[in-house]
């Protein structure tokens, strides 16, 4: 994570309307909207901005962060040793400021970077934790964000 200035930063994407990952659901997938052609450049820091996000109750495991392609159509498994995976959504410390993952390295290894791009989405998978009896524990909280930026340095 990382500290947020807004008058530091350029939005290239951002998701078109509020998110709401509910009870049961085992993801959920973000279109990215881009403004203009702008590539994204290997030179720039590149951020994934959630803002307005609150959970209730906290959950029993961890929401899973992808950066995925929507032109492959490819079936995914969701797993941290994914090339897609960029990290968790902390929301032990949740407050009323964005949660900021830096995705700069992210970029590059999916082979992003001086790009146009217009298909990207972004997917929260939850993993819940794994009971003494190996069952995972399910989805029970329900996940809000107001509106999810990708946005680069200045």
């Amino acid at each position: 994570m990382c500290t947020y200035k807004t008058s530091d930063t350029v939005t290239i994407a951002q998701s078109q309307k509020a998110i709401t990952f509910q009870k049961g659901e085992k993801f959920c997938r973000i279109p990215l909207v881009f403004s203009g052609n702008s590539p994204l450049k290997t030179n720039i820091k590149s951020l994934l901005v959630f803002e307005q996000v609150t959970v209730d109750p906290l959950p029993e495991g961890v929401y899973e962060i992808y950066l995925v392609n929507n032109s492959k159509n490819e079936k995914k498994v969701f797993s941290a040793k994914s090339r897609d995976f960029i990290n968790v959504l902390d929301l032990y410390n949740l407050s009323d400021k964005p949660i900021v993952i830096n995705i700069s390295n992210s970029i590059q290894q999916l082979g992003l970077q001086n790009k146009s791009l217009s298909e990207l989405s972004v997917v929260i998978f939850f993993n819940g934790n794994v009971l003494p009896d190996k069952r995972k524990v399910r989805h029970n909280s329900k996940l809000s964000i107001g509106r999810i930026r990708l946005v680069q340095e200045c």
